[in-house]
């Protein structure tokens, strides 16, 4: 059972450095509703644009604000991206070469630039697309913005199609890449690994029953060869047919793709050769979980989602296992989040509801927490260890993983005199015992 409030609560960091909590944060609640968060991180800095009606019914805006790093602190106030309408969730992608985001919209056939700490647009705008396109998911490269749309031509016919820009936003060339042409796509998202594209989606090519789908690109543009299924669910034992919401994120060699399927929040590693992971994994098994978020903070992948009465947070390895898995805001139904993180935490937002209207939160985080209950009777002694470690109040299966999430020793614990990390290089290490109350990871150092 997971651990449901974060009453009882000891937060133990085994490194050096301060002592760390999430803060929830509030970024708009004016009037009106400020729904669909997107969340960007910058150098320094983080950029969150959102919709909002605050002049009125029928007068959905994009908004923004630049929220520093340090925790907590608003440095200024919401500013108007453009008055052109939208009801859809703002896009945004970074350029560490310029210092400038870039955030696009659905409804939009422009992209506008937003320099970081700037509390307003740039003069310069992108031309993105000609009617019928629509941009739905973008990332930068390191040289060119790739962005994917959704086109609708002829009678009922629909394409995904690519096109890169250059990091002023002007069009690289004319020319348009055919990722899909078959379906009917809906909620793209694409990630960079260093070499190559991974465009995800999610389509209903079994006619109305909805799939996880993907195309490999080259850095260049060209599809790696065709399409593949992610994740295809057996109809006839799901209690509900659409898989949904999907998105990726890269940690620089593979891929991790996240989805809403049968209300539950589920993930699968991809790699280069679009070949994937062993078996899909379960990452929030609660019935109605929704609205899943994903980012990497170079070290592991980082998810966020809501259920029906709280709001989870799960921090995966590398290879895909779920290391710990944290539930906040207990009674609180949370909406519509994002997450983005980096190797010093993460900033997550998300939206719920007063009495009439939906606001805007934050909350920041040091991802190097690891939460346990007070309940339990698990220590490590001498932690950092210099040779070899003991456990007390446990006996059983206890498993190290290295940083990239790599299974390095299995140790059999039958009392507090079974030592392990004999064989260990020194370095920085995550052990997890397995017990009646689920997975819990403790971080341990070996010294040298």
């Amino acid at each position: 059972m997971r651990n449901k409030s974060l009453k009882g609560i000891i937060v133990s960091i085994f490194i050096a450095g301060i002592l760390s909590a999430q803060t929830k944060i509030t970024i708009s609640n004016t009037t009106g509703d400020q729904i669909l968060p997107t969340v960007c991180k910058g150098k320094s800095s983080y950029l969150v644009c959102w919709v909002d009606n605050r002049a009125g019914i029928n007068t959905d805006r994009v908004y923004g604000k630049i929220i520093a790093e340090h925790r907590g602190v608003l440095p200024g106030i919401d500013f108007l991206i453009t008055s052109t309408p939208s009801v859809s969730k703002p896009i945004i992608t970074f350029n560490p070469t310029n210092n400038k985001f870039l955030v696009t919209n659905f409804g939009w056939n422009k992209g506008f630039f937003v320099p970081e700490n700037v509390q307003s647009i740039d003069s310069t705008n992108v031309w993105m697309s000609e009617d019928g396109m629509h941009p739905e998911a973008m990332c930068f490269d390191g040289d060119k913005y790739f962005m994917v749309f959704y086109c609708t031509y002829g009678a009922n016919k629909h394409k995904l199609l690519g096109k890169f820009f250059s990091e002023n936003g002007e069009a690289i060339d004319d020319s348009l890449i055919t990722i899909d042409e078959l379906y009917i796509p809906k909620d793209i998202s694409v990630a960079f690994n260093g070499n190559q594209y991974l465009v995800v989606w999610s389509d209903d090519r079994r006619a109305g029953i909805y799939d996880i789908y993907a195309q490999l690109l080259s850095k260049e543009g060209t599809p790696l060869p065709n399409d593949f299924c992610i994740s295809y669910e057996d109809w006839i034992v799901m209690d509900t047919l659409d898989e949904s919401s999907p998105k990726v994120s890269s940690d620089g060699t593979n891929w991790f793709v996240i989805w809403e399927g049968d209300y539950q929040i589920k993930g699968r590693i991809v790699y280069p050769n679009s070949q994937l992971g062993d078996s899909t994994i379960t990452l929030i098994d609660d019935k109605d979980s929704y609205f899943p978020a994903l980012s990497f903070n170079g070290e592991m992948y980082i998810v966020s989602a809501s259920t029906i009465d709280e709001f989870n947070i799960v921090m995966i390895a590398r290879t895909g296992e779920v290391i710990k898995n944290q539930c906040f805001l207990q009674n609180e139904p949370v909406y519509w989040t994002d997450i983005c993180a980096d190797k010093f935490g993460y900033l997550t937002v998300f939206n719920t509801k007063n009495t009439q209207d939906y606001d805007l939160y934050g909350m920041f985080a040091n991802t190097e927490i690891y939460a346990f209950p007070d309940t339990s009777i698990f220590k490590i002694i001498s932690n950092p260890f210099i040779g070899f470690a003991r456990v007390t109040g446990y006996t059983g299966e206890l498993q190290i993983y290295d940083v990239s999430g790599r299974k390095v020793e299995t140790a059999n614990i039958t009392n507090e005199w079974t030592t392990f990390g004999n064989n260990l290089k020194h370095g920085v290490y995550f052990a997890k015992p397995r017990d009646n109350c689920g997975i819990k990871t403790f971080k341990i150092v070996k010294m040298r």
